[in-house]
């Protein structure tokens, strides 16, 4: 049961998101990384690969939803990693954009307003 251990190890995790790729289904995708996600206990490391495994998905709606619930897997002192930001530009849909683009931390008294 994979709740009862660490989800992916790091000896396992460059073969699993390796195969990861080969998945063609982004709405498959977005389960498995949702659930790695959900399971990484918060290690940045692991994180990082879930977000680098998103910015390789086509569809705007599951790569967006992915990369939102990614976002509060991460703390919340700390800056957003550069991977998660550039998977979040890759997003062609400005719908999609701007629901990520929300829950994006800020600094105070700043506002983020996407042109498309």
């Amino acid at each position: 049961n994979l709740a009862e251990r660490r989800a992916i190890d790091a000896a396992l995790a460059p073969a699993f998101f390796d195969a990861l790729t080969s998945m063609s289904s982004d709405f498959q995708r977005h389960r498995v990384l949702s659930r790695v996600a959900r399971e990484s206990e918060g290690d940045p490391g692991l994180l990082d690969r879930v977000v680098e495994a998103a910015g390789g998905m086509r569809s705007n709606l599951e790569r967006a939803s992915i990369l939102s619930e990614i976002l509060a897997r991460y703390a919340s002192d700390g800056p957003v990693p550069s991977a998660f930001l550039k998977a979040v530009l890759g997003i062609s849909s400005g719908f999609q954009l701007r629901r990520v683009l929300r829950v994006l931390p800020r600094p105070p008294g700043t506002s983020i307003s996407p042109s498309s």
